[in-house]
C-alpha cells in the first residue's frame, strides 16, 4: 500500500480574477467564487483560504469554499479598487504547502452625494451700474464627492431672480457675467438663485445657491423738476420770507449723487431767495405798481462727478391788494314758475359788481344755501340759475337760495345774495278721497233728508285747480239719492221701498275745477233692509157661514178661509 505525503500545494484555477461592483453592495453579498483544488489525500488535501494581502479596511472575507464576499460598507471615493492576495493552505500538521490567487475587486460610484456650495450656499457682489457686458460679477463653487465625470462632475445654471435676463452663467465653472446694460434706478440689486447640478442622466442630484448682486451708483442721471415750470401768484402785501413756491426736484442717482444746490441764476433783482430744500420765498417787499411779475430761472445741480445740473423756471405774478368785495345788483331776487317748469329753463339771473381790477374784479358765482335737493345750478360765471331736477310745488312752493358771489383776490372776498323763487301750482293732482267705496245698510223707513254718507276728499293743488265738486254719476234709479256738490253729503231724497228695489250701486264723481279737468270716483254701495209694515187681513170681511153635519170625520175639511 503507498502511503501519501504532501507533494502537492492547493491549485487555484485560474490563478487571476477580476470582478467590479458597485459602492452600495450589502454587507455579506457574495461577489465572487473561487475555484481551489489540492490533490493529494487526507488532511494534506485540505486546505484554508485567507486574504493575505490588499484587504484595505477589512472590506472583503472569504470562506474555505472559496466564496468572497462583501465585508463592510464600501465608498468608492475613499478606495475604488482592491487588488487582493487570496492563500489557500492545506492542513499538513508539520509541512503545509499554500498557494495564492490574485483577485481585482474594482468598486464602481454611486451617486450619492449632492453637490454642495462653499460658503454655506450664500454669495455677495457688488458691480456698477456702468459695467460692461461681459463683466465678471462673481465665481459661484459647489464640489461632488462622488467621482468620476458623471456624478462628480458639476455643472451651474441661474434658475431665478435674473429678471430681464440680466446676467449669464458660465455651466462649467460658475462665473458669472454682466449680459444686459445695467441701470440701479430701474433695478438696484437682484437675488439670483443658482443651480449646481451632477451629470447623472437617470436621477441627477442638485442643490441651490443665493448669490445677492448689488448694483452701485454712478453718477448717470441730472436733477429733474416736477413740475419743469411752476407758477407762482403772490400778493404785495405780503410779508418778507412768505414762500413764493416749494420746488419739487429729485435725484435717481445716490449719495453723494443726489442734488447738493440751488441757485437763482436769471431773473432775480435780489427780491428772491431758493434755499437748500428748493424753497423759493421773499427776500424784499414787493410792490404791484413798480413790477407786476418775475421770470426766475433755477438751476439744480448734483454732487457727482462729472456734475450734472438742470434748469426749472418759476413765473411769479405779483397781485394788488383785494380791497373791494363784490356788489349785487339787488339784494333780493324774487321770481315765480309754473311747477311745470321744464329742466335747463332760466329760473333767474343775477348780477354783481366789483371795483377791484385783475383777478381782485374776477367774479364767481355758487350757490351756497337752500338748494339741499340741488333742483338747481348756477353758472359760475354769467349768474344764470337754471332749473336742474323737476320741481312739484306740493312738496316745497318756495325755495330760497343763497347765492354767493366771491372775487379771486387772495384773500378772497364775497356778498351773498337771496332768490326766491315761488312755485306757480298746476293742476297736477286729481281729488283723492279717504275712502274708495262703501257699503252702508239704510231700512226703508230711513228718514226722507237724512245724511248718509259724507264723503271726505281733497284735492292737493292750489286755487280752482284744488276746487273740487260731487255728482252722481250712475246707479241712482229715481234720483233716489242726492249729494252735495260742494259739501260731498249724501243724502236720501225719496222714501224707500225695499218691495220695490232692495239695494243701490251709486258711483259718485269728485271732479277738479282745474283745466284741464281730473276727477276720482267713489262707489257707494247702498243696501235696503224691509220692515214689517202691513197688518194680514181676511177675505169676506172676516165672516165666514159654514155648516157640517154630525156625523162627520175627525179631521174632515168642511170650509176655507183666505186672508193676506
Amino acid at each position: 500500500m503507498l502511503r501519501d505525503e504532501n507533494d502537492n500545494a492547493p491549485t487555484y484555477t485560474p490563478t487571476v480574477y477580476s470582478v467590479t461592483i458597485a459602492e452600495d453592495t450589502a454587507v455579506f453579498t457574495n461577489i465572487l467564487n473561487l475555484t481551489c483544488a489540492d490533490a493529494d489525500s487526507g488532511t494534506s488535501g485540505q486546505f484554508l483560504m485567507a486574504i493575505t494581502s490588499g484587504n484595505t479596511g477589512t472590506g472583503f472575507s472569504i470562506t474555505d469554499e472559496g466564496y468572497l464576499s462583501v465585508a463592510s460598507s464600501l465608498d468608492a471615493e475613499t478606495t475604488y479598487f482592491y487588488s487582493l492576495e487570496i492563500t489557500a493552505t492545506d492542513r499538513h500538521s508539520i509541512q503545509p504547502l499554500s498557494n495564492t490567487a490574485k483577485v481585482s475587486v474594482t468598486v464602481t460610484d454611486v451617486n450619492e452625494h449632492t453637490p454642495q456650495f462653499t460658503n454655506g450656499g450664500s454669495y455677495t457682489a457688488l458691480v456698477a451700474e456702468n459695467a460692461t457686458i461681459g463683466t465678471l460679477v462673481s465665481n459661484v463653487t459647489a464640489t461632488d464627492l462622488d467621482i468620476g465625470s458623471i456624478y462628480g462632475l458639476v455643472t451651474y445654471a441661474i434658475t431665478s431672480g435674473n429678471s430681464d435676463d440680466m446676467f449669464t452663467i458660465r455651466p462649467t465653472d460658475g462665473m458669472i457675467f454682466v449680459k444686459r446694460p445695467l441701470d440701479r434706478e430701474t433695478t438696484g440689486s437682484y437675488s439670483l438663485v443658482i443651480k449646481a447640478t451632477d451629470q447623472d442622466t437617470v436621477s441627477p442630484l442638485s442643490s441651490t445657491a443665493t448669490l445677492v448682486v448689488t448694483i452701485t451708483d454712478i453718477n448717470d442721471n441730472a436733477p429733474s423738476c416736477i413740475p419743469c415750470i411752476y407758477g407762482a401768484s403772490i400778493n404785495e402785501s405780503v410779508a418778507i420770507g412768505t414762500t413764493v413756491a416749494q420746488l419739487n426736484c429729485s435725484d435717481a442717482d445716490l449719495s453723494p449723487n443726489i442734488i447738493s444746490s440751488y441757485a437763482i441764476t436769471t431773473g432775480n433783482t435780489t427780491v428772491f431767495n431758493v434755499d437748500g430744500s428748493g424753497l423759493v420765498t421773499t427776500l424784499v417787499a414787493l410792490d404791484f405798481e413798480s413790477i407786476k411779475s418775475y421770470l426766475l430761472v433755477v438751476t439744480i445741480t448734483d454732487g457727482g462727478s462729472p456734475q450734472f445740473s438742470t434748469n426749472t423756471t418759476v413765473s411769479v405774478q405779483v397781485t394788488g391788494t383785494n380791497e373791494f368785495a363784490p356788489v349785487f345788483s339787488n339784494s333780493t331776487y324774487t321770481v315765480s314758475h309754473s311747477e311745470d317748469t321744464a329742466i335747463t329753463t332760466t329760473i333767474a339771473t343775477v348780477a354783481a359788481t366789483d371795483d377791484d381790477h385783475g383777478s381782485d374784479g374776477v367774479i364767481i358765482f355758487a350757490l351756497i344755501d337752500g338748494n339741499s335737493e340741488e333742483r338747481f345750478q348756477i353758472d359760475p360765471k354769467s349768474g344764470v340759475i337754471e332749473l336742474r331736477k323737476q320741481l312739484d310745488r306740493e312738496t316745497t312752493e318756495l325755495y330760497s337760495l343763497i347765492v354767493q358771489a366771491s372775487d379771486q383776490g387772495a384773500p378772497s372776498m364775497s356778498n351773498t345774495a337771496t332768490v326766491n323763487v315761488t312755485l306757480v301750482d298746476v293742476n297736477d293732482n286729481a281729488p283723492l278721497c279717504n275712502h274708495s267705496s262703501y257699503v252702508i245698510e239704510l231700512a226703508e223707513n230711513f228718514t226722507v233728508n237724512g245724511t248718509v254718507v259724507s264723503l271726505q276728499c281733497s284735492d292737493a293743488d292750489q286755487g280752482q285747480n284744488g276746487v273740487i265738486s260731487y255728482n252722481i254719476s250712475s246707479g241712482n234709479t229715481n234720483s233716489t239719492f242726492v249729494v252735495d256738490s260742494t259739501t260731498g253729503i249724501l243724502t236720501l231724497s225719496s222714501a224707500l221701498n225695499w218691495e220695490s228695489q232692495a239695494y243701490y250701486d251709486l258711483i259718485i264723481t269728485v271732479a277738479d275745477n282745474g283745466s284741464p279737468q281730473r276727477s276720482s270716483g267713489v262707489t257707494v254701495y247702498i243696501v235696503v233692509t224691509a220692515i214689517n209694515e202691513f197688518t194680514p187681513t181676511f177675505t169676506q170681511n172676516g165672516f165666514y157661514n159654514l155648516s157640517v153635519t154630525e156625523d162627520t170625520p175627525v179631521r174632515y175639511n168642511f170650509g176655507n178661509s183666505a186672508g193676506s
